[in-house]
């Protein structure tokens, strides 16, 4: 019987400095590859400067939703409401269904600071 053992990369650097863009690229070419890749990323959404929230994007089936929003009056809760929709296809992207014959998972985020 074949064994496999799961790892995990913990990919980490400053802000704007090319993770989400690096965990696409990557995504897209092990899928060339022929790897099944499954997971999320969560990209950020700017207009201008301005960080206005984060999509979810699920890597297998290749759809979008949003998934935060900044309040226009932040609180003591936080500075982001959360989209049912978004939040719905991030758990079906993260599922054991969806993931159980990926061959290379990703889950990435970029959290603000």
């Amino acid at each position: 019987m074949e064994t496999t053992q799961n790892r995990l990369i913990l990919w980490t650097g400053p802000k704007h400095f090319g993770k989400t863009t690096g965990a696409t690229k990557l995504a897209q070419i092990a899928r060339a590859e022929g790897f099944n890749v499954a997971g999320l990323l969560a990209p950020p959404l700017y207009h201008t400067s301005e960080l206005l929230g984060f999509d979810v994007f699920d890597l297998q089936n290749q759809m979008r939703a949003p998934l935060a929003r900044r309040k226009i009056n932040a609180s003591n809760t936080g500075q982001f409401t959360f989209i049912a929709d978004g939040l719905k296809l991030g758990n079906s992207a993260l599922s054991a269904e969806a993931t159980k014959s990926a061959t290379l998972n990703l889950k990435w985020t970029a959290l603000p600071s």
